[in-house]
């Protein structure tokens, strides 16, 4: 993985000795605009809803800040509540996508260094 192009968190638990992926975040740039850096949360089905989302996508943010990336951005279902509501409250905003009725875009630009 290029980390100036690609970060990538995994999160694990392990139940009876054996380690088992529950959740990833990753975001990666743009090729159409690179100061974007487009980011997908992925959690398995029994861990919704129980503040992991929350953390790997405040980790993923912070490192994305680190790393220098300018603007965290993905595209969300118009009903994905779940996901608006983390969004909104990481200090995400939330605006209607081009051409798209059923989606958003939800945009957090981070400080400059």
């Amino acid at each position: 993985m290029d980390s100036t192009r690609e970060i990538a968190l995994i999160a694990v638990t392990e139940e009876g000795g054996v380690e088992q992926q529950i959740g990833v975040a990753r975001c990666l740039v743009d090729d159409e605009e690179p100061s974007r850096w487009d980011f997908a949360i992925v959690l398995g089905d029994a861990w919704q809803g129980r503040g992991l989302g929350k953390a790997l996508l405040g980790r993923l943010i912070e490192c994305a800040d680190a790393s220098g990336v300018p603007c965290l951005s993905s595209i969300v279902l118009a009903e994905n509540h779940r996901m608006l509501a983390l969004a909104l409250g990481l200090g995400f905003t939330v605006r209607h996508e081009p051409g798209g009725a059923t989606v958003l875009r939800v945009e957090r630009w981070l400080p400059r260094r």
